[in-house]
This record gives structure tokens, C-alpha cells and sequence, in this order.
């Protein structure tokens, strides 16, 4: 199988690209370090494979629209009481709607 057919199988199947599905992946993994408070969000970025923090939080305001800091303080507030179901459920649509 050559690249070009896995592209498009992979899009087949899990209906995004395999660009969109690495985001996707490493924004719902920010997602579990914005819930701890522990890490700044430089910290977070790097963490979750980002190596620029400037496009982490591009990204993360394009899928979410909000900033991780943003995300983060309502958290903190008991905004959100489940912060996987917000993610995927926001992120899904983001996707969705490009």
C-alpha cells in the first residue's frame, strides 16, 4: 500500500486526517493537563508534543474557542464537570466545520 491509498483509507475510516487525528490526540491529552493545575501552559505544550506554545494555543483557541488559560480557570470555577465530554464534543465540531 502506497502512502496516497493509507491517506485515504485512514480519512476512510476514522473521517479526519491523519494531521487532524495527531491534533485531535494531543489536544484531549492537554485537555487531562489543563485539569491539573500543576503544569503552566508552556509546560503543557511541550508536553503534549507542541514546540511552539504560540501555536499550541492557536490550535487549542481554533478547536475550543477559548484559550487553554481560559479553559483552565473555568476548570478551576467547576464550569465544566466533565472535561473529556467538552473536549471531544467541541473538538468534533470544530473538525467538522473547517
Amino acid at each position: 500500500m502506497n502512502i496516497a491509498q493509507c491517506y485515504r483509507y485512514f480519512k476512510m475510516i476514522v473521517k479526519m486526517s491523519p494531521y487532524d487525528y495527531l491534533i485531535h490526540y494531543h489536544l484531549l491529552k492537554s485537555i487531562d493537563y489543563l485539569s491539573d493545575s500543576t503544569f503552566n501552559i508552556t509546560e503543557i505544550s511541550e508536553k503534549v508534543g507542541f514546540q511552539n506554545v504560540n501555536h499550541y494555543i492557536q490550535i487549542f483557541k481554533k478547536a475550543y474557542t477559548l484559550s487553554p488559560k481560559k479553559y483552565q480557570k473555568n476548570i478551576k470555577k467547576g464550569i465544566y464537570n466533565n472535561a473529556n465530554s467538552f473536549s471531544f464534543f467541541h473538538l468534533t465540531i470544530s473538525i467538522q466545520h473547517k
